[in-house]
């Protein structure tokens, strides 16, 4: 009995009044609970009622969907076979291909398809000096066309006894070299110091103008000598075709055939080289041959003068009289 009433005193007591303890506690917890349900229940009720009323609904719609879905069913088939042959074209597959790609690169590619590395050797700067040589070459001629227009080839009223033929053909052609000579200074030194053009050499740029002006000088001099009027058309006619076919303005070779054949025939096809050769750089031997080319026209047309001239003296005099008869003359 001692035994029992001590267990009871320190183990059996405290554990039922725990046990107590936690009774009452879990009977407030209940009655918690249940006044939250009653006041849940209302909130619950409504789900209840919306959820069969949206069931309702829910089965209505299924109703239409089942009617609708034999159709859908058969359009998601067409619109499967369709992709299924998208799928299969290759224009479609080059199509995304080509969408796929990043269009400003191939933008890039398309604007510059090849990276070019240029390397100029004989580089003009501008369009303006690299048509000098065909202008300035142009000018001389024109230059010298202009002055046996307007001075005499025939030496009149000569003081000098017993003058042979031959020497007034080259004394007057003297004046009229000397003449040429300050023309080309002119034209040249405009080139270089009013309208700023770019020359490579520019001390044989002047050079080689006075000598072809030297050349034209001879060219005109002699035709107009020997042959009066006649002549001077027969200049009018070179410049016409020397302009056309020295490949001065295009290349030569995208002209027509007839001025392709006279090209290498013509004294400004060999001037115009010879001047690019200055403005662009010097390959000295082929300076050289056009040089060389010039100087054959230069004696070609010097022995055809001094020959010729006494040759067509009298028939010229003789048109030349007539034709200052007709009044159309200016001298």
């Amino acid at each position: 009995m001692d035994n029992i009433i001590n267990n009871y005193d320190t183990s059996l007591a405290p554990t039922i009044d725990n046990i107590m303890k936690s009774s009452i506690q879990v009977a407030n917890n209940t009655l918690k609970i249940l006044k939250d349900a009653k006041g849940d229940l209302p909130t619950a009720q409504n789900i209840l009622k919306n959820a069969f009323s949206d069931t309702k609904i829910a089965v209505e719609d299924i109703d239409k969907i089942k009617k609708v879905l034999p159709g859908v069913e058969n359009t998601i088939h067409n619109i499967a076979s369709k992709l299924r042959n998208l799928d299969e074209d290759a224009k479609l597959n080059e199509l995304i291909k080509i969408l796929g790609l990043n269009a400003k690169k191939e933008g890039d590619f398309i604007a510059n398809p090849v990276n070019i590395k240029m390397n100029k050797i004989f580089s003009i700067p501008n369009y303006g000096s690299a048509m000098s040589p065909f202008f300035t070459t142009l000018s001389l001629w024109v230059g010298d066309l202009i002055l046996v227009s307007m001075l005499s080839t025939e030496v009149k009223n000569t003081k000098i006894k017993n003058i042979k033929l031959n020497q007034i053909f080259l004394g007057r052609y003297l004046t009229f070299a000397t003449i040429s000579i300050f023309q080309a200074l002119i034209v040249t030194l405009g080139d270089l110091f009013i309208l700023r053009t770019y020359v490579a050499n520019k001390y044989m740029f002047v050079l080689f103008a006075i000598f072809i002006s030297i050349i034209f000088t001879m060219i005109i001099y002699t035709l107009v000598s020997v042959l009066g009027n006649v002549g001077k058309a027969l200049v009018m006619i070179l410049l016409v075709l020397q302009i056309s076919a020295s490949g001065g303005t295009f290349p030569i070779q995208v002209t027509p055939k007839f001025f392709q054949i006279i090209n290498p025939l013509l004294p400004f096809t060999h001037a115009v080289a010879g001047m690019r050769e200055t403005v662009g750089g010097i390959i000295s031997s082929l300076l050289l041959k056009d040089a060389l080319t010039l100087l054959v026209y230069f004696f070609i047309f010097l022995i055809t003068g001094l020959i010729w001239k006494k040759v067509f003296k009298n028939m010229v005099e003789k048109f030349f009289k007539k034709f200052s008869k007709s009044g159309l003359s200016n001298e």
